[in-house]
């Protein structure tokens, strides 16, 4: 006589998902999420989006609004209120923390990036930027400013070879703009690792 249990315990990955949260504005295809079951997404402060693991999980995406600080991989930072645009000039400032020992750089995507660009337009005389976009990172490595239009770009951050590695985006604004607006998917990539 054959024994069932009326429990299975179910395990899978917690790899990377596609959601079914659209990019929009212009970009094609969905955010990007992690794979885990519908409690630990919540505890960790993430949105399900769409199921994985053949709906045994959801797939997780992990937002940033108006700042703060975050170790979860592939991690929106997006401005208040967004998709709406940023009127305020109160700064805000994302730090990253390495989700894991092998994590050596920082891929940000500028899926959305709208600030107001430089008071000369002149950008050969040296301009400043009326907003700005400061990255630092624990390995020193100096990162230019960043503003004006950017949608599309994207930019590596080395996060240096500890453990205790990450990364700062701060933005600072000056004055009123109504088409002031961005979203930044921060993906964190292995020590050595081929995908780009």
């Amino acid at each position: 006589m054959a024994v069932f249990s009326l429990f299975n315990i179910v395990s899978f990955d917690n790899g990377p998902c596609p959601s079914s949260s659209s990019v929009g504005s212009g970009n094609n295809g969905n955010r990007n999420g992690t794979c885990y079951a519908t409690n630990e997404c919540l505890q960790r402060g993430g949105s399900a989006s769409g199921n994985c693991a053949a709906g045994f999980g959801v797939c997780c995406v992990f937002y940033l609004s108006s700042g703060g600080t975050t170790s979860q991989n592939c991690t929106y930072l997006r401005n208040d209120n967004f998709p709406s645009g940023l009127t305020g000039t109160n700064g805000q400032s994302f730090t990253i923390n390495k989700c894991s020992c092998d994590v050596c750089y920082l891929r940000l995507d500028f899926l959305t990036f709208s600030l107001l660009g430089m008071v000369d337009s002149l950008e050969i005389m040296g301009g400043t930027c009326q907003d700005s976009l400061k990255v630092t990172s624990s390995s020193n490595e100096p990162i230019p400013e960043i503003c004006g239009q950017n949608s599309g770009q994207l930019i590596y951050v080395d996060m240096d070879r500890g453990c205790s590695g990450n990364a700062k985006l701060d933005f600072s604004f000056t004055g009123a703009a109504s088409t002031r607006i961005f979203e930044i998917k921060a993906t964190q990539v292995k020590c050595g690792s081929q995908s780009t």
